[in-house]
């Protein structure tokens, strides 16, 4: 729930039609029984990866068959048995996104956490093309496991979803009130 995505507009759009929470390992094969080779499958969205249990299912099945897997994710709800599960799946491109300082991603940075991302982090070597972002400044408790390039970018409002009060309240009760809001 970062307050720069519109994720609560989605969530309501998407179970106003009555959808399950979660799709299954056995709705995710039927999908891609429909889908060509050539298509990249890439778990991301409104929603957290690692939130749906059979995820790392999902992403197996779908990279013995042939597709390739990309990965964009928080690793909330990760653990350090996920990554091992992880580094059997040939999976093409890994995206983490990072806390930020303010916090504007609203995910709790405790000890599960940083040693899930820790654990990610040391084990990097055992997947590809490894990136990592950050909306704002990554949080101070990250920079001291994540010792390479993150990437840190502005927050850019698209279509007004932003609540341009609840940012400009986390700029004035921090450090980091540099930070510009953007519009496209």
């Amino acid at each position: 729930m970062c307050i720069y995505w519109p994720q609560k507009k989605i969530i309501r759009s998407y179970f106003s039609e009555n959808r399950p929470r979660y799709m299954t390992f056995f709705a995710f094969k039927e999908l891609l029984s429909k889908i060509p080779k050539k298509i990249d499958i890439c778990f991301t969205g409104f929603v957290e990866p690692f939130s749906n249990p059979e995820m790392i299912q999902m992403q197996d099945y779908a990279a013995k068959i042939g597709y390739d897997i990309h990965l964009y994710t928080t690793f909330r709800g990760a653990n350090c048995s996920h990554i091992e599960n992880l580094k059997g799946i040939d999976i093409k491109s890994f995206v983490i996104h990072l806390p930020d300082s303010l916090p504007m991603m609203n995910l709790e940075i405790d000890n599960d956490y940083l040693k899930t991302l820790g654990f990610f982090h040391t084990s990097a070597g055992n997947f590809s093309n490894v990136s990592y972002m950050c909306i704002g400044h990554v949080h101070p408790e990250i920079k001291k496991i994540i010792k390479t390039d993150i990437r840190e970018a502005p927050v850019y409002l698209r279509a007004g979803h932003v609540d341009d009060d609840v940012y400009l309240k986390l700029l004035d009760s921090s450090k980091f009130s540099k930070l510009k809001l953007h519009q496209r």
